[in-house]
Formats: C-alpha cells, structure tokens, sequence
C-alpha cells in the first residue's frame, strides 16, 4: 500500500491488498491513494485500486478491484463511480 501526503482517512475504513473473487481464486493488488485525497468514513478499498490526487470517496463506498480514480474527482456508491468533478 502507497499513502501520499495529507491523505485523510476516516474511521472504519478498510483497505485490502487481497480478496477471493467468485471463483474462489485468491488475488491480489497494490492500493495506491495520492497525495490529498480523502476517504470517508466506512469506505471500502478493494485491491489494485489507484486514488488520483486531491479526489474524494464518499462515505460507505466501495471501490472495486482494478479501478483507477483520476485526481480532483469525487466518487461514491456501491460500486463507486464517478459522481462530479473538484
């Protein structure tokens, strides 16, 4: 896992290098959150997931494996997806 400078966090947040997928195949990935960004509060970040700089994640997302989150964005839901720009 990377974590860039002043990147908040909220509480409860889970952040995976690793998970089973429907296959019962064990796989894995870096997390990479650039620097300012901020995660809200009970958010969950999948495997191989990059966060851009300065982009948030609204509370109680999923960011779902494989998914690259461009900077100055702002993402949310169950599967996160982009909901505007910053």
């Amino acid at each position: 896992m990377i974590i860039g400078k002043n990147v908040i966090i909220g509480e409860e947040v889970l952040i995976t290098s690793h998970a089973i997928s429907t296959g019962n195949m064990l796989f894995g990935g870096k997390v990479k959150i650039n620097d300012n960004a901020i995660i809200g509060i009970r958010s969950i970040i999948m495997p191989d997931v990059v966060i851009g700089e300065n982009s948030l994640i609204k509370p109680g997302s999923i960011v779902q494996t494989g998914t690259r989150i461009p900077s100055h964005e702002v993402w949310g839901g169950n599967p996160a997806r982009k909901i505007a720009n910053l």
